[in-house]
C-alpha cells in the first residue's frame, strides 16, 4: 500500500538510506505487512502487533492495531486516534498537518506526525489511520532517531488492507445516536443506580497502559477505572470522564467512545466489548476483572473536606512555591497553583483563586469568587470520605499534607 506516510519521511529526512531488512509476510486482522528482521522485539495482544528495536539510546516502534468501529468520517477518525495515541500517550504536539489519499477497494487514509518531549524523551510520533465505511485501522510509529525514517517508510509502503467482512452491512455510525422509544435526558447519570454496596458503582484497579521511557514505549501498570451500571453496561478506561458523572450523558459517551464500553454478564463471568472479551467475576463483595482485583470507590455526594492537598511537595524547588489547594468544611476553597498543576491546559487555573465548592456524583464544582466562573471537574477519593489521604481532580493526584 502506497500511503501518504511518504510526506512524513520526506519532510523529516531526504538523504538517509534504509538498511533494515524486512522478511516474513504476516497478516493481522485486516492488515498484511512484512515484519522487520534482526534485533526487533515483537509483542502481540488481541488489540495490536508491535515491533521495537533499541540501539543504545535510539529506538523505534512500529504498531499495527486491530480494526474497530469508528465513524464514516475519515478525518474525525484520524483526529480521535491521533489524540488518543500520540497526544495523550506520549505528549505529541496537537493539530498536525495531514495528508489524505483515497486508496483501492474503498479505503481512505489520513496521515500526520508530531514531535513530542515527555519524561526526558524527545522524538516524533507518526500515525496513519485508514477508514472503510465506519471501520478504521490505525498504524503507528514512534521514534527518537531519524535513522529509522526509511525503515518506517518501507514498513508502511508494504502494507495491504483487506476489505472488511460483510462490507455491505455497515455498522451504525459511531457519531449517530441509536433511536430509542424513550430518548435519554441530558442528565443520564440519574437514570442508573449506584449503590454503596453491590456491584454498580465506580471501581479502581491496576491495568496495563503504554508509557514513554527514554528507551521507548513500554507497558506498565496504572490505575484503571470501571464504571459499572445496574443495567448490564460498563465503561472501562485509565482516564475517568473529565467532568465526572454528574449530568454525565451516558448514551452520548457510548456512541462517541464505543471502544470503552461493554455489556457484562455475571452468570457468564464476562464483559463483552466490541472486539474482545474480558473475564469478570463478582462474589462476596469482591470484583476480579481481567485477573486483577478491583476496589470500590466511595460515593462522594455532599462530601466536605477540611484539609490541604499538594500537587507537588517539591514544587518550591523549581516553581518558587508549593502548589496546594485547601478545602474548608464550610464549603470554601483556596487554590494556590494546585489546579494549574492538575490541568495546565485550562487558562482559568493559571492564577491563584478562591471560592466555594460542591462535590457530588464523582464531580467537583469550583465556583470562583472572581470573574472566572465555575469549573466542573472529575473528583475521586481513593481511601474514604474523612479527609482522604489521596484524591484525584481530573487526572492529577493530590496528596493530603
Amino acid at each position: 500500500m502506497k500511503t501518504p506516510f511518504q510526506f512524513v519521511v520526506f519532510f523529516w529526512l531526504l538523504t538517509v538510506k534504509s538498511s533494515s531488512i524486512f522478511a516474513q509476510t504476516e497478516t493481522f486482522d485486516l492488515v498484511t505487512f512484512k515484519s522487520p528482521s534482526g534485533n526487533w522485539k515483537r509483542q502481540q495482544t488481541n488489540d495490536y502487533v508491535m515491533f521495537q528495536e533499541i540501539k543504545g539510546v535510539a529506538y523505534c516502534q512500529l504498531a499495527v492495531y486491530k480494526s474497530r468501529r469508528g465513524t464514516s468520517d475519515a478525518l474525525q477518525n484520524f483526529t480521535d486516534e491521533y489524540k488518543a495515541l500520540a497526544v495523550n500517550m506520549v505528549g505529541a504536539e496537537a493539530n498536525p498537518k495531514t495528508t489524505q489519499e483515497v486508496m483501492p477497494e474503498g479505503w481512505t487514509s489520513i496521515s500526520g506526525a508530531g514531535r513530542f518531549s515527555k519524561n526526558g524523551v524527545s522524538g516524533v510520533s507518526m500515525l496513519v489511520v485508514c477508514t472503510h465505511g465506519n471501520t478504521l485501522v490505525t498504524l503507528l510509529s514512534t521514534t527518537n532517531n531519524e535513522q529509522y525514517f526509511p525503515t518506517i517508510q518501507t514498513f508502511f509502503d508494504a502494507i495491504n488492507l483487506k476489505i472488511p467482512a460483510n462490507k455491505q452491512q455497515v455498522l451504525p455510525d459511531a457519531k449517530v445516536k441509536p433511536a430509542t422509544k424513550n430518548p435519554p435526558s441530558s442528565n443520564n447519570s440519574t437514570k442508573y443506580t449506584f449503590n454503596a454496596s453491590g456491584l454498580p458503582g465506580v471501581w479502581a484497579g491496576l491495568g496495563n497502559r503504554l508509557a514513554a521511557k527514554s528507551y521507548g514505549t513500554v507497558i506498565q501498570k496504572d490505575i484503571n477505572y470501571l464504571i459499572i451500571y445496574n443495567d448490564g453496561k460498563l465503561r472501562e478506561g485509565s482516564v475517568f470522564p473529565r467532568q465526572g458523572l454528574d449530568n454525565f450523558n451516558r448514551e452520548e459517551n457510548r456512541t462517541r467512545d464505543a471502544g470503552y464500553w461493554a455489556d457484562y454478564s455475571l452468570p457468564e463471568k464476562l464483559a463483552r466489548f466490541e472486539y474482545r472479551k474480558i473475564k469478570m467475576e463478582f462474589a462476596a463483595g469482591k470484583l476480579v476483572y481481567n485477573d486483577a482485583e478491583y476496589t470500590k470507590l466511595p460515593h462522594v455526594d455532599g462530601l466536605k473536606l477540611n484539609a490541604t492537598y499538594t500537587a507537588d511537595p517539591k514544587g518550591a524547588e523549581y516553581l518558587g512555591y508549593e502548589p496546594v489547594i485547601t478545602f474548608y468544611a464550610n464549603g470554601k476553597f483556596e487554590d494556590k497553583g494546585a489546579l494549574n498543576r492538575a490541568d495546565d491546559l485550562e487558562a482559568m487555573f493559571k492564577k491563584f483563586g478562591s471560592g466555594t465548592y460542591q462535590i457530588k456524583n464523582f464531580t467537583i464544582y469550583l465556583n470562583y469568587s472572581d470573574s472566572r466562573g465555575t469549573a466542573k471537574l472529575s473528583f475521586i477519593s481513593m481511601d474514604g470520605l474523612n479527609n482522604p489521604r489521596s484524591i484525584f481532580i481530573t487526572e492529577k493526584n493530590l496528596q493530603r499534607k
